[in-house]
């Protein structure tokens, strides 16, 4: 049975009680599936009420949308008044399709096209090659990367040097997972241990690596949550069989047992990479208090002193200026070992679409019209946790029963319950605040529709971005009255602690504090109440109280005043606290050490920076809304994102896509990488003694020459896939067992002079191996790219079947080459000196 066919006679079946989609559906499309299994959910709970439900209608709508073929629906879903209400049209025979008419408001072509879903993205790169490497191929399966993206940035870890942090930004979706598989395995015995910011986020990627990999992992890869006992993962980092560990900040920091099986690791130099995922969460959370997520730096820092050859590297899909900046700040003390990899991009899938209301009633009539109407799934976003309930209550006077609210205040076992519920296509409306979205990664949300105005673009552009991860278009819609919410978002944009509050705050903090080594080395309890709780405002027993210590103490730290060497938890329990921190500092600013006029005036500054910051944060918001279809919406978000080219999908201004400097021919990186450490592997080196190319010609033993130049610390290799003979070398490299633990760059003749002249060091820094082809013109611009790049480690390794005429210069291929030449036999000389 077709599953058209099956859902129709479903819901022609209002006496079956039991509803669900069987295993027989299994291979159909993902996203007509999805809607199915919605579709049905929501028909479980017409039949459970026996009444007609807004949950089965808007899931109706999606169904209909993407299968054409009308419905036939029983007559308790037939009511007229719910037909007109979700714009279903009654054809003959009883049956039911969508209309096409929307409220007057709300962008018609643009819901369309998301209703639609036929609309990829997601073009196929056809310019690179985008092979992976003998190595990734044999590790996970993967023949192709899913973009130049994702192989930049999959080589530019795998070759980071010991003692090196690597700043990775790859856009939603191109599978930074691979990076953190990849060097997982690079070294036949080692852990990488990758900070996730939600448990939730762990346990999926612990799932996913296991299913990515091709191998046994039982023993290899774990994920840690504090309901459960670490003894397995531990045991297995002590016995050096774990691999891959995702964990959260908290169990790092908070746990005795895991943090000392750690420090273990490291001092036997068994840990070899420590990732932290959506990296820009260690500012953004560590201004909200989030003591664990930004006092990271202490933890990599205590891990370095015991092995200095540990990589770091941090994942992410946007950094905004400032968060660059910061994160350069924690986690790399030397300019030299720093190395950013920025792919950013703009999203290609969000519509944009404002609409002003004048009023509170005007917005709640406006809300209800827009989640009939969208599409869904749809998230549903307001600011604090008590609109949240208002609006699950009004909607529920609609007709909507299964929606769910996902907030700062929901409980951790609530959220997990909801996150596995959201994934499983049970509901299909999601009412949240801030608090959800890291970590949920379901890929085809449809509109995420906005009854606030964020405090800044950054927050913005996150939550929009939970909209189409399937590389399918999805709406971005803003709802909003222009006076009243911005006035309400201005005041929230720019929270930031009182000047007296905070010179009152680190002086109780200062006098209380224990030394601890140097005069300027403190522990700090942040339980110590400052001065002003004793006149009237009783912080007695207050975690929030905690918390403005530790932002206090972050305050600082991003400002360079302080440096956080390590964190730990209060032994002694004390009534009416959860966590009482305490925090190691070493105090860099020597004002700070003493309560002076010149000391309050640094704080005062220090403050109005901040407060500034955030205020001109704000103010792009602001201007997108006050400005609304007289320039484009996506204006906002380059004041922040100073690494991506223009670009829109479409907005109130203009319905096409909007181009900027973006560029569809050249390579995504959008910093150059220039880097010119030593090469560690030398092997190759000893045939060309001090030149920088050589020539290699093997007439006879062409694939096993390659192979065997490829397996001893080749680089990179040039190669035309397009050529016949060079997909069958490929082929035969990616399932080559001899190379099966042998990585290396393959990169196509645009790939590579693109990366020289762009000037890309990093990439081409070691021996490569430039393969020939019947073109020579090719050859040619090959030899002359090759010969133009400056990395002092660079080495140019030309294989040849034999000799040739190089055509435009009149001379021979040898001619071209200066250095070395090598035929069979006497490579085969040379082969016992590497």
């Amino acid at each position: 049975m077709e599953l058209t066919e099956y859902i129709q006679n479903t819901i022609l079946n209002l006496r079956k009680r039991d509803i669900a989609l069987p295993e027989d559906f299994s291979d159909e499309d993902p996203y007509r599936k999805a809607c199915a299994q919605r579709l049905l959910a929501s028909f479980q709970g017409v039949v459970n009420r026996r009444i007609p439900t807004a949950d089965f209608y808007v899931a109706l709508r999606a169904w209909l949308s993407i299968d054409p073929v009308p419905v036939a629906l029983p007559d308790l879903l037939a009511d007229p008044a719910m037909i007109s209400r979700f714009r279903l049209r009654e054809l003959q025979g009883h049956k039911f399709t969508i209309s096409n008419k929307y409220p007057e408001e709300l962008k018609g072509e643009f819901a369309e096209r998301v209703f639609q879903h036929r609309e990829s993205t997601s073009k196929p790169e056809k310019r690179y090659v985008l092979r992976t490497s003998s190595y990734i191929y044999q590790l996970t399966g993967y023949r192709y990367y899913k973009s130049a993206s994702q192989q930049l940035a999959v080589d530019g870890a795998m070759q980071l040097p010991d003692g090196y942090t690597a700043l990775i930004c790859m856009p939603t979706g191109s599978g930074k997972s691979l990076v953190t598989q990849s060097v997982a395995y690079q070294d036949r015995k080692s852990l990488t241990v990758v900070v996730v910011p939600t448990v939730s986020l762990a346990i999926d990627q612990e799932r996913t690596s296991k299913i990515g990999i091709k191998r046994d992992t039982s023993r290899e890869i774990f994920s840690y949550q504090s309901s459960s006992s670490p003894d397995l993962m531990v045991k297995a980092i002590r016995e050096q069989t774990a691999r891959l560990l995702f964990i959260s900040p908290e169990a790092i920091q908070l746990n005795a047992t895991i943090r000392n099986s750690l420090n273990d690791a490291a001092k036997q130099k068994y840990l070899r990479n420590l990732v932290i995922d959506e990296a820009h969460m260690v500012v953004e959370w560590g201004s909200s208090f989030r003591l664990d997520f930004q006092t990271l730096e202490s933890f990599r820092n205590r891990l370095m002193s015991m092995n200095a050859g540990l990589r770091t590297i941090l994942l992410s899909a946007t950094y905004d200026n400032r968060e660059t900046t910061i994160l350069k700040s924690l986690f790399s003390d030397d300019e030299n070992k720093w190395v950013e990899i920025r792919c950013d991009a703009m999203r290609k899938e969000p519509l944009f679409h404002f609409i002003p209301v004048r009023s509170r009633d005007e917005k709640i009539m406006r809300m209800r019209e827009l989640v009939d109407l969208l599409p869904h799934p749809l998230i549903l976003y307001v600011r604090r946790p008590e609109e949240a309930r208002n609006a699950q209550k009004l909607l529920a006077e609609s007709g909507y029963y299964e929606t769910r609210i996902f907030a700062g205040d929901t409980k951790p076992g609530n959220r997990d319950a909801i996150i596995h519920d959201w994934a499983a296509n049970k509901f299909g409306t999601m009412i949240a605040t801030s608090a959800f979205g890291i970590g949920v990664d379901k890929r085809d949300v449809r509109t995420v529709l906005h009854l606030h105005v964020p405090e800044n673009p950054n927050i913005y552009y996150q939550e929009v971005g939970r909209g189409g991860r399937d590389g399918y278009p999805s709406l971005g819609v803003m709802c909003v009255n222009p006076v009243q919410d911005l006035k309400d978002a201005r005041g929230y944009a720019s929270r930031v602690l009182s000047e007296d509050k905070l010179i009152s705050r680190w002086f109780a903090m200062l006098h209380n504090a224990v030394c601890i080594g140097q005069k300027n080395e403190l522990k700090i309890d942040t339980s110590v109440l400052p001065e002003y709780s004793a006149d009237g405002e009783d912080l007695t027993g207050s975690q929030h109280h905690i918390n403005w210590n530790v932002y206090v103490l972050l305050l600082f730290r991003r400002y360079n005043l302080i440096h956080i060497t390590d964190v730990t938890l209060k032994e002694d329990f004390v009534e009416g606290y959860k966590n009482i921190y305490l925090v190691f500092i070493r105090v860099d600013e020597p004002l700070l050490l003493r309560q002076t006029a010149d000391a309050e005036q640094l704080m005062k500054r220090i403050h109005d920076e901040e407060e500034q910051y955030y205020k001109d944060n704000f103010k792009p918001v602001e201007s997108a809304i006050r400005h609304a279809g007289e320039s484009c919406w996506s204006e906002m978000f380059y004041s922040v994102y100073n690494q991506v080219d223009e670009y829109c999908p479409g907005c109130d201004l203009h319905d096409e896509v909007l181009r900027g400097s973006i560029s569809e021919t050249g390579l995504p990186l959008r910093k150059r990488v220039k880097n010119n450490y030593p090469y560690p592997d030398q092997r190759l080196y000893t045939l060309s003694g001090s030149a920088k190319e050589i020539y290699i010609e093997a007439e006879t033993h062409f694939e096993e020459t390659a192979a065997r130049i490829m397996g001893m610390g080749c680089r990179a290799v040039i190669i035309e896939e397009k050529d016949s003979d060079g997909r069958k070398l490929l082929d035969q490299i990616q399932g080559n067992a001899f190379l099966k633990d042998a990585h290396f760059s393959i990169y196509n003749a645009k790939e590579f002079i693109d990366l020289q002249e762009n000037g890309d060091s990093y990439f081409l820094n070691g021996p490569c191996l430039l393969i020939h082809t019947n073109e020579w013109k090719r050859n040619e611009a090959v030899i002359l790219a090759s010969q133009r790049i400056r990395a002092d480690s660079f080495l140019a390794i030309h294989l040849v079947h034999l000799n040739y005429n190089a055509g435009s210069s009149g001379r021979t291929i040898t001619e071209l080459i200066e250095g070395p030449h090598f035929d069979e036999n006497t490579l085969k000389g040379a082969w016992g000196n590497v």
